[in-house]
């Protein structure tokens, strides 16, 4: 299950998983690497429907191992994915993916507001499937 090599032809640099990697690296330095008052704002919050922490919480994560398991994942299926499908559907698939996940998952807590959710490995599951 550990993306370790792969046969499949590479057709073009994998712009949007390299974009999507430097984009949580970068969110991981906003957020003080996973300090929980910074990173507090960007958690999808259960017990209430916000659209704008269905992006947010896809690009917080915890803390460094988090991060670096996260975009492991995301660098070794993202290339494949984007690879036989292309970079702009990549993006759109790997955003539609996450913003989904995170209405539906909101949804669904809304009567247990005690917690919260955050990180991109819904959005890299999908692509793994």
């Amino acid at each position: 299950m550990l993306p370790i090599g792969t046969d499949a032809p590479l057709y073009h640099y994998p712009i949007t998983t390299v974009g999507l990697i430097i984009t949580n690296v970068v969110c991981f330095g906003l957020t003080g690497f996973g300090d929980p008052g910074l990173t507090e704002p960007w958690i999808l919050h259960f017990g209430e429907i916000n659209p704008l922490q269905w992006l947010s919480s896809m690009f917080a994560h915890a803390n460094f191992g988090h991060l670096i398991g996260n975009m492991f994942f995301l660098w070794g299926f993202g290339l494949i994915v984007e690879g036989k499908i292309g970079w702009w559907r990549m993006l759109r698939l790997y955003l539609a993916i996450g913003l989904t996940q995170a209405a539906f998952i909101q949804t669904i807590m809304l009567p247990w507001p005690v917690s919260g959710a955050l990180g991109a490995s819904s959005a890299i599951m999908g692509l793994m499937a």
